[in-house]
């Protein structure tokens, strides 16, 4: 994978989305950084899962979520949902660690955090984006042929578990 310094990672065009997730699912926090030099981008991930209730299920898909929480490729948060008080604290971190001025972020079940984002940082563009059809048609495009064209760098495993479960249909 590409290997970039931190600096490199702040000094580079940058945007970062969250898609909170319902009872039962993974939350994310994803930025992207595109690193001009290499013309390609590099992905930065956290996932946030409870713990709680969900351990037989992953035993069964054969996911080694216990691992991956050692690791800290996914946060684990208390209690029997995912904890968005949390998941706030971590955007809220990385907003003023790498400087993003964009924020994207799905509007089920957002309205607190991203209020809470607004407010926090009025300079930050935090803007909805739809997960139909109509809006992800052309950022799935681009983010395929970008994989095709191995203009990302991503070698988080919990990603790489997550994306042979995406389903696209053609528009």
């Amino acid at each position: 994978g590409l290997k970039v310094s931190h600096d490199e990672l702040i000094k580079a065009q940058k945007v970062g989305a969250f898609d909170l997730s319902n009872y039962n699912d993974f939350t994310a926090f994803t930025i992207y950084f595109y690193i001009e030099d290499e013309k390609k981008y590099v992905a930065r991930h956290r996932f946030f899962f409870f713990f709680f209730t969900d351990y037989e299920r992953f035993r069964k898909e054969n996911v080694n979520i216990i691992k991956w929480i050692q690791e800290g490729l996914v946060i684990d948060t208390p209690g029997k949902t995912v904890d968005y008080d949390i998941v706030e604290k971590y955007i809220m971190d990385d907003i003023r660690e790498y400087g993003l001025e964009d924020v994207y972020y799905d509007a089920w079940n957002a309205r607190d955090v991203t209020k809470k984002l607004n407010d926090a940082f009025p300079n930050v563009r935090i803007v909805e984006f739809s997960q139909e059809m109509k809006g992800m048609s052309k950022p799935t495009k681009a983010f395929l042929k970008a994989i095709e064209d191995e203009k990302i760098s991503d070698e988080n495993e919990v990603m790489t578990w997550m994306v042979p479960n995406v389903e696209s249909k053609v528009d």
